[in-house]
């Protein structure tokens, strides 16, 4: 559905129309639905070539794309998982490599983000693999803009500003930062009027994303809205919540960082940014399946039954919740925000494997 969306916004932009204009209706649960297009003007001039694409070979792509992306990003892990001391250095002659990124392939192929991914065309898969090469693999020195120029196409990324910030990656943080800056404001130049109208009113309508109480939207004010309905009281309750749960996150995720384990560092970054998020769908999800895949690489006993708790739990929740959303195991449908926000409690352990 996004990405016909994005599609359908980008051919009404093109025809002169004003791109925040833009509203696709559809019906969902015998009532008419509303959504338009979100993301800042800095992602409507990369998405421009859409306008002019033909839908089905579009599709094609974006399928194909998704799937070279879950191996890029199986790659990715491994080789972060060495980086941190725990896997073998991956070589391309080491059967172990092969059964390790493609053991990893499988486990995010096969899961409900990416499942999620595919129907409705989304970028989180892309965005997620930009953010956590950029994280893990680049260089310190050249660290940041990537992150930067992912956080102008979709915002939940600058998360990881102020998590480089507090593990004193200061250079990064400012050329994150800096790069987020530069590509808003080439938006702003080329799309002035569409700049000033999302900055400064659609970025506040959280709503125009969608109803942060819907069963799919994963994230604290999701499970604080079902539980405590819309009322003014319900954001000071996720405020509340959300603060909690940052502090400790942060705190797992520096620790970790400043002792060397950057990925485990960013993936528990990541799982706050989900958390704290005021609207997580599944296909968002994307760093919890390598909080847990990275679990799985421990070798303590407890952190590898953690990992496949999480994989089997998360991935089964959400399927109960698409089949049988009103059935009297409805409550469990909450899960996968309740793991959320576990992985950011209890962070990833500091310790590398035995050799």
């Amino acid at each position: 559905m996004d990405l016909h969306i994005d599609r359908e916004a980008m051919a009404f932009a093109a025809d002169g129309n004003f791109l925040y204009d833009f509203v696709y209706q559809y019906v969902l649960d015998g009532e008419l639905q509303t959504l338009g297009f979100t993301y800042p003007p800095f992602a409507a001039l990369l998405l421009r070539p859409l306008a002019s694409l033909p839908e089905v070979p579009t599709q094609v792509v974006w399928l194909a794309a998704t799937c070279i992306q879950v191996l890029l990003l199986a790659v990715a892990l491994v080789w972060g998982l060495h980086k941190e001391g725990r896997r073998p250095r991956p070589t391309l002659r080491d059967p172990g490599t092969w059964t390790a990124v493609l053991g990893c392939a499988v486990a995010l192929l096969v899961s409900v983000p990416t499942l999620g991914h595919v129907l409705v065309g989304q970028v989180s898969l892309a965005l997620v693999l930009l953010v956590y090469v950029d994280m893990v693999l680049v260089p310190p020195r050249w660290r940041g803009p990537i992150t930067g120029i992912t956080a102008a196409i979709k915002l939940t990324p600058l998360a990881f500003v102020g998590y480089l910030a507090l593990a004193r990656q200061w250079r990064a943080g400012a050329r994150a930062g800096i790069s987020f800056v530069a590509c808003s404001v080439l938006g702003w130049l080329i799309l002035p009027s569409e700049s000033a109208a999302y900055w400064g009113f659609w970025l506040w309508q959280p709503s125009r994303v969608g109803n942060p109480a819907m069963e799919d939207n994963k994230s604290l004010l999701g499970i604080v809205s079902r539980v405590a309905g819309t009322s003014g009281s319900t954001t000071l309750i996720w405020l509340a919540v959300a603060v909690l749960v940052g502090v400790v996150a942060l705190r797992h995720a520096v620790k970790l960082s400043r002792a060397g384990f950057l990925s485990s560092g960013a993936l528990v970054a990541g799982c706050l940014a989900l958390a704290v998020s005021p609207i997580t769908w599944p296909h968002h999800q994307f760093w919890v399946l390598l909080y847990a895949l990275t679990a799985l690489a421990s070798d303590s006993r407890r952190w590898r039954i953690w990992g496949v708790a999480i994989l089997i739990v998360f991935n089964a929740c959400f399927l109960f919740l698409t089949f049988a959303p009103d059935g009297p195991l409805t409550p469990l449908t909450e899960t996968p925000a309740v793991v959320i926000a576990a992985c950011c409690l209890v962070g990833l352990p500091a310790r590398r494997a035995s050799s």
